[in-house]
């Protein structure tokens, strides 16, 4: 190649992916991130029994997280977009 042909940045041309994305619905990422995190510990099992009642939640020796209020956690891997193809 020669100094005067410039190559072209990965940036400058559209991704392969642009052709196929005609028509497709509009899609925004909601931020799912919890407003705040923390540790609690607790002493004894039956603390933990008791803040497992408290919050209406199973919490076991198990348990890495929990979120409050219960939060159903969607499951989208299993989830597909299907139209009918332009002719």
């Amino acid at each position: 190649m020669g100094k005067d042909k410039e190559q072209l940045s990965l940036l400058d041309s559209d991704p392969e992916w642009k052709k196929h994305w005609k028509g497709m619905p509009e899609y925004n990422q909601q931020d799912l991130m919890p407003v705040k995190q923390i540790i609690i510990s607790f002493e004894t099992t039956e603390d933990m029994k008791a803040f497992s009642r408290l919050v209406g939640q199973t919490i076991t020796m198990h348990t890495q997280s929990i979120w409050y209020p219960e939060m159903t956690i969607n499951r989208y891997a299993n989830k597909r977009f299907i139209t009918k193809e332009e002719e």
